[in-house]
């Protein structure tokens, strides 16, 4: 899959922390309205773009058949992101939805928080649709640095510099409390792997449901 889409590590990296960043890591993000339940974490807007659920289904029945019920989807999903990355920052790979960016737009102080203007004029020229309900706009994107195909710390030179696409990707860059990391990282990759290796396995073991308390659903998009 990494081979026929190289946007498919950002992409399963995205769908494990929307998982686990909502009441634990529980594969939730991947059932499908059906029944009384209608509404599923699916519909927030902050789940928008949220791609590659069914390559975990994928697997999912491929497993089954030849260990059922012994590998729950939200493994999978852990499974496939730490595959996505060898462990090693989220928004380092993948690109950022323009209706995501167009927030920064909001007022006329956009480039008061750490936004270069040559920057800030190339988002408005990519993304040139400031209505948040715009089809265009949640159709075009923007890379989220410089080698977004590649996990690397090109995101945190670019933070540094202003040229981060959304309001936080900005803001660690000059706040007090985070410059020291993001200077770090930016000049030292082998601290920022371990960092993010580190994030990363506190994350996938949040909240996760044992013995009694959870399911391994047999398909990975419906409740069983």
């Amino acid at each position: 899959m990494f081979a026929l889409d190289p946007t498919a590590p950002a992409a399963l990296l995205r769908l494990m922390f929307h998982d686990c960043q909502v009441q634990g890591c529980d594969a939730s993000i991947l059932i499908e309205p059906s029944g009384d339940q209608q509404f599923t974490e699916l519909d927030s807007a902050k789940n928008f773009g949220i791609r590659k659920r069914e390559l975990i289904g994928s697997i999912k029945t491929s497993l089954e058949v030849e260990c059922p019920q012994q590998v729950s989807c939200s493994d999978l999903i852990i499974l496939a992101a730490r595959e996505a990355v060898a462990l090693t920052g989220s928004h380092s790979i993948g690109v950022t939805h323009c209706n995501n960016v167009l927030s920064r737009f909001d007022n006329e102080n956009a480039t008061s928080a750490n936004m270069d203007p040559r920057f800030q004029t190339f988002l408005r020229v990519v993304c040139p649709e400031f209505s948040p309900t715009s089809k265009t706009a949640e159709a075009t994107f923007v890379p989220n640095d410089q080698t977004s195909l590649i996990f690397d710390t090109a995101y945190y030179d670019d933070s540094i510099a202003g040229r981060g696409n959304l309001r936080i990707d900005s803001e660690i860059g000059v706040d007090p409390r985070t410059r020291p990391f993001v200077e770090a990282f930016a000049a030292d990759q082998d601290r920022f792997f371990n960092a993010f290796s580190s994030a990363f396995v506190k994350l996938s073991s949040y909240k996760v449901l044992t013995g009694n308390n959870g399911v391994v659903r047999s398909v990975c998009d419906k409740v069983d």
